[in-house]
C-alpha cells in the first residue's frame, strides 16, 4: 500500500490558504505528522479520508494487492474530538460501526471481542458510553477504526486522554500493524510518536518544513544540542544568546538544554538530539533566526 500526494493545495473562499503545495509519499509503516495547532494537519487528514476536496493537486492511492482500491473499505480513521453516541454501550457501538463498514455479523462479533480485549475495554463493553472516562472513549474510538483490518489507518490526536499504560499499549498495537498498514499518527505531542514512527513529517503554516526517516532527520541536528549548568545571572545572558529548549532549577543553579551551532561554554556537554529537539529546531529555532536576520 502506498499513497502519493502531489502538489496538494487547499484554500477556502475567503482566500486563506491552508495547505501550500504538499508533496509526500506514505508507505507501510508509521508516519508521524507533527506540527503546532493550526498547522494544517487536520485539514490534510480530512482530504486523505475524503471529507474535504483538494483545491488543486492529486492524491494517488496505490494498492498493489488489488486492481481497484476502495478507500471506504480500506480505511480506519479516528478524527480529532471524536464524538460517540452516549446512549449506546461500547459493544453496541462496535456492532453499529461494523454494519456501517459492511462487515458480516459473525466476523463483526469476533473482531469486536478481540478489539475490546486488545484495548482493555472488555469489563465495560456492556456499559453505556455515557459512563466511560475520556480515556475509555478514546480507546473505543481506536477500536472501531480497526474493525475492518484497515490498510490505511489515520489517528488524529488519538493519544489525548490516554494514561501512560494505555499510550504504551497503543504503541505496541501500532508496531504490530505497521508491517502491512499505512499508519498516519497526527499529534502536537511529540513524545507520543518518538519511539514508534519510522518516518516523520513536520508541518507548519500549511507547508512541510522537513520530512524523512526519523533517524536520518535526527542526525541532521546532531552536534547542535547541548546541556549546561549556569548561575541565575548567566542564565539571563544565555537567554539572549542561545535558543533554550528547557530548563531545570537545581539548588542555586539552572540546568539548560539549548540549540546552538557552537559550544555555549567549555563545560557544556554535547548530547544526541531527541525528536522534540528536531521539532523545536524546525518550528521555533529557525524562525527565531530568520527574525533576527530581519531585525538586523
Amino acid at each position: 500500500m502506498e499513497i502519493s500526494i502531489d502538489n496538494l493545495i487547499k484554500f477556502y473562499t475567503n482566500e486563506s490558504v491552508v495547505l501550500k503545495g504538499i508533496n509526500t509519499n506514505l508507505k507501510n509503516g508509521i508516519t508521524g505528522l507533527i506540527g503546532p495547532n493550526g498547522a494544517g494537519k487536520s485539514t490534510l487528514i480530512k482530504i486523505l479520508v475524503g471529507l474535504e476536496k483538494v483545491s488543486s493537486g492529486h492524491i494517488h492511492y496505490l494498492d498493489h494487492s488489488e486492481p481497484s482500491f476502495n478507500l471506504k473499505a480500506s480505511l480506519g480513521y479516528v478524527p480529532q474530538n471524536f464524538q460517540l453516541p452516549n446512549n449506546l454501550t461500547g459493544e453496541e457501538f462496535l456492532d453499529f460501526m461494523s454494519t456501517a463498514k459492511g462487515i458480516g455479523y459473525r466476523t463483526a462479533k469476533q473482531n469486536s471481542l478481540q478489539l475490546l480485549d486488545l484495548l482493555n475495554l472488555t469489563q465495560v463493553a456492556r456499559k453505556r458510553i455515557s459512563t466511560y472516562s475520556g480515556g475509555m472513549k478514546q480507546r473505543l474510538g481506536i477500536a472501531q477504526s480497526l474493525l475492518n483490518h484497515p490498510k490505511l489507518l489515520i489517528l488524529d490526536e488519538s493519544t489525548v486522554g490516554l494514561d501512560p499504560d494505555e499510550r504504551l499499549n497503543l504503541k505496541h498495537i501500532m508496531t504490530e500493524l505497521a508491517e502491512n498498514t499505512v499508519i498516519l499518527l497526527s499529534t502536537h505531542i511529540v513524545s507520543d510518536i518518538e519511539s514508534v514512527a519510522n518516518h516523520i513529517i513536520i508541518l507548519d503554516q500549511g507547508e512541510i518544513q522537513v520530512q524523512g526517516n526519523t533517524d536520518a532527520l535526527l542526525k541532521t541536528i546532531d552536534g547542535k544540542v547541548w546541556e549546561l549548568t549556569v548561575s541565575p545571572e548567566e542564565y539571563q545572558n544565555k537567554q539572549q544568546e542561545y535558543f533554550i529548549i528547557n530548563t531545570f532549577h537545581k539548588q542555586n543553579k539552572i540546568e539548560m538544554r539549548v540549540i546552538s551551532k557552537k559550544q555555549p561554554k567549555d563545560e557544556a556537554n554535547l548530547i544526541y538530539p531527541t525528536l522534540e529537539d528536531l521539532y523545536l529546531y524546525h518550528i521555533r529555532y529557525k524562525k527565531a533566526n530568520r527574525e533576527k536576520q530581519v531585525a538586523l
